[in-house]
């Protein structure tokens, strides 16, 4: 489900455990929305404060709010090129790399391609 990859993302989450911690909810509860594609959407927004929900819910605009707790989000979250090239082999294909990331992973193929 979209959303709660989305999620993952937003708040640097890897596995559905971590999602059902984060979330306050059983790892059925999170197994059980992906099945059944549906969500608890009052939970949803009252635990990610600082995502853009415009984001969180389509997928468009900018992944953090702007707002302060967006920005203290962003700043927690900032990728590093190594976070980044870990995670490009999972998510190529996936639609769920961020603007963010795919800025630093641009970075890096521009540096190896300048002549030494």
């Amino acid at each position: 489900m979209d959303v709660l990859n989305r999620i993952k993302s937003g708040f640097g989450i890897g596995t559905d455990v971590e999602l059902s911690e984060f979330l306050g909810v059983s790892q059925p509860t999170v197994a059980n929305w992906k099945r059944r594609k549906t969500l608890d959407y009052d939970l949803i927004i009252s635990k990610c404060a600082g995502v853009n929900f415009h984001w969180l819910f389509t997928g468009e605009g900018e992944m953090y709010a702007n707002n302060e707790a967006g920005r203290a989000l962003r700043a927690k979250h900032k990728p590093d090129e190594l976070e980044v090239l870990g995670n490009a082999k999972n998510v190529i294909g996936k639609n769920i790399v961020t603007e963010e990331e795919l800025a630093v992973l641009k970075s890096i193929i521009q540096r190896s391609e300048k002549p030494k």
